[in-house]
């Protein structure tokens, strides 16, 4: 699905561009009106709207619905990730109580699935902008479960992008470090593997190898009318754990496509 504005001149109408044909359909889509498509999989769009998040199919139109934030969560200790200090205006509070205020400015940053919403065993993570910063849910659960960090849990500046690969969860930070989850023991290793990598995001579902692209700008000209025009490199890298752990550059995907939008 191509990008659409989020504003009062939504109309309904989204577009699909088709790889087989090269073409782009337009479909009336009223389920999608005034939300935001925080990930894709299977064939499902995640969509999300004020406190609500669920998983929808443009072509059979069927809906999934995802746990409310309003619920108070469960968590699963990596590791104790609240500070005293982290939320002042909070007094004497529990962590392990604290369900998402409907008064709280909350929205989902990005959102992935593990498998198609119709396996038994699909897990859906989301990636928020509250205090829970990464939870997911199961199909059917009734509340979603926090990944807890260590403290104080990370900020946007942190780590840039995540994926879900081979069991683990992928956090890759800054100039592209990696933090691995594995949420059945639980326990999480940090991978010191950047090579000043910058500018990054994680490819999900290309491939069974976690796949980062990064991308340089290069070449600002001014043209007559004074905009700016970029030349953008992009390289792709495989994370690869066999010995050392490290981010190899790759110059083929084999049949796979990866859709881009920064």
């Amino acid at each position: 699905m191509l990008p659409y504005r989020l504003d009062g001149l939504d109309d309904y109408i989204r577009h699909f561009y088709d790889l087989s044909s090269s073409k782009i359909h337009r479909l009336h889509l009223p389920e999608t009106r005034g939300a935001k498509v925080c990930g894709s999989s299977h064939g499902w769009l995640i969509l999300h709207k004020g406190m609500v998040t669920s998983l929808f199919n443009p072509i059979t139109r069927a809906t999934i619905s995802l746990p409310p934030y309003t619920a108070v969560p469960s968590h699963l200790g990596i590791s104790p990730y609240y500070s005293p200090n982290r939320v002042p205006f909070f007094d004497n509070w529990d962590a392990h109580d604290l369900a998402v205020s409907p008064t709280v400015n909350f929205r989902v940053k990005k959102a992935i699935l593990t498998s198609s919403p119709l396996d038994n065993g699909c897990l859906v993570f989301v990636h928020t902008s509250t205090f829970w910063e990464f939870a997911f849910c199961k199909i059917g659960d009734e509340r979603w479960t926090v990944i807890e960090f260590a403290a104080p849990l990370p900020s946007e500046e942190d780590f840039w992008d995540f994926s879900y690969c081979n069991g683990y969860l992928y956090a890759v930070h800054p100039f592209g470090n990696v933090t691995m989850y594995n949420l059945i023991n639980p326990t999480k290793i940090f991978l010191h593997c950047g090579n000043g990598i910058d500018d990054t995001c994680l490819v999900d579902g290309v491939s069974s190898d976690a796949l980062l692209i990064s991308h340089g700008r290069l070449n600002y000209d001014d043209d007559e009318d004074g905009v700016v025009q970029r030349e953008i490199d992009y390289t792709v890298y495989k994370f690869s754990n066999d010995g050392e752990p490290q981010w190899i550059e790759v110059t083929d995907v084999g049949q796979k496509c990866a859709f881009l939008w920064w």
